[in-house]
């Protein structure tokens, strides 16, 4: 039996090959990653391990050993060059061609660059490497600036703040975190990055990243002003590794098109985690979702259908960040809402704002607020119905709704 190739060690692909072994394949599995490490969170780049109080241990999904004992064969240090459906093979950057029974496409998502950014103190965060290079970088008075305020640049900005750093943010849009929540969280959370020291700069692009004898000395704006910085951090979104997939054939936009069971055009080939794009039937849209839990259900999801128990993905998307003393959890996707009720507990440094779109209950921002999250998120997903009165008659206490029967 030919074994099942998995293209990408991180969140996905590691699941995809734990979760085959576990749903019964007894044939081999290939997982393939660029990276010198075994796979291994990302999320805590930012924020724990980038703080220096993670030791990287902590950061592995799973012992090295695992993949020994389990009989996944973990290729470390290597890129797959081509894929060959006719063939059923992978070319790889070493020169070896593996065949396979099914591949599993999860490679990831790459950071957008800035133009002329090779030059000593501009950084992107997006591997174990750059943490670490980041950590002997972010210190007590250094004069940090990042680019973008979304979950990474605010998570680094806090970060950098806890270490005694400098911050000032600049983002292009007229809000932080424009594309993930909706006004009030966007004005709370930026008030409460000022109240601990953060500068914000928007709406702003860097037009250049000056620098002398090679290194970084500042920030030019769009609108000519200079921002003195050691380091800057580029976070300004990500696009899907998608030219692999597109060159085999295989039908790409925004993303690698998957089904609902991870499969794409091609026969035997699926895709999951961050590089692919799918229809949630719980919102009715095509989304493409950068999260840890649709890498993990994803991946979940495709070796059950290689394995030929198929559970379909059908999911409300959530997702969660980290800053300063914020636990900033979401569920749901909030795009098009026409109406939003908060509720508040300014001693608690507690909120949360859900969203409604023709008063049908769409998603919740829940900060310090876990249990809000935690009802929305099993709401949404057995497709309760929830209006707006019913969270105000709930009076803060959402477990009296999750009695209310699916419609």
């Amino acid at each position: 039996m030919k074994p099942v190739v998995i293209i990408g060690a991180g969140q996905a692909g590691s699941q995809a090959a734990v979760s085959l072994r576990q749903f019964g394949w007894k044939g081999g599995i290939i997982l393939i990653g660029e990276e010198n490490y075994a796979p291994y969170q990302r999320p805590p780049l930012s924020k724990k391990f980038l703080e220096g109080d993670l030791p990287f241990e902590r950061l592995l999904l799973k012992p090295e050993t695992y993949y020994q004992t389990s009989e996944i064969g973990l290729r470390k240090s290597v890129r797959v060059e081509a894929i060959n459906p006719e063939e059923k093979t992978v070319s790889l950057s070493n020169g070896e061609v593996v065949e396979f029974s099914s591949a599993i496409i999860a490679t990831g998502t790459t950071p957008r660059r800035l133009p002329d950014d090779e030059i000593d103190g501009a950084f992107y965060l997006r591997s174990v490497a750059d943490s670490l290079a980041l950590q002997d970088r972010i210190v007590d008075g250094a004069k940090i600036v990042v680019i973008g305020a979304g979950y990474i640049g605010l998570e680094v900005a806090a970060t950098a703040r806890k270490r005694g750093a400098s911050v000032t943010v600049i983002e292009a849009a007229p809000r932080i975190m424009a594309r993930v929540t909706g006004d009030f969280i966007s004005g709370y959370i930026q008030q409460y990055h000022e109240k601990q020291g953060v500068e914000f700069r928007m709406p702003h692009i860097v037009n250049e990243l000056m620098s002398e004898n090679g290194k970084l000395i500042s920030c030019k704006l769009d609108n000519g002003d200079e921002i003195d910085a050691d380091i800057a951090v580029i976070g300004i979104g990500v696009l899907p590794c998608d030219e692999l997939a597109a060159s085999a054939s295989i039908e790409c936009d925004n993303g690698i098109k998957v089904d609902e069971n991870c499969r794409t055009n091609q026969p035997d080939i699926y895709a999951a985690g961050d590089c692919t794009n799918h229809y949630n039937e719980h919102f009715a849209v095509q989304v493409r979702l950068e999260s840890v839990h649709n890498a993990i259900e994803q991946g979940k999801t495709a070796a059950a259908a290689i394995v030929g128990d198929e559970k379909p993905y059908r999911q409300a998307p959530w997702f969660w960040s980290d800053q300063f003393d914020l636990k900033i959890q979401s569920v749901g996707i909030n795009a098009g809402h026409d109406d939003v009720f908060a509720f508040e507990d300014p001693e608690k440094n507690a909120v949360s704002a859900f969203y409604f779109k023709n008063e049908a209950l769409l998603a919740v921002d829940a900060i310090n607020r876990p249990a809000d999250y935690l009802a929305v998120r099993k709401l949404l997903q057995d497709k309760v119905p929830i209006s707006r009165a019913d969270i105000e008659t709930a009076n803060g206490d959402l477990k009296t709704l999750l009695s209310k029967k699916p419609s």
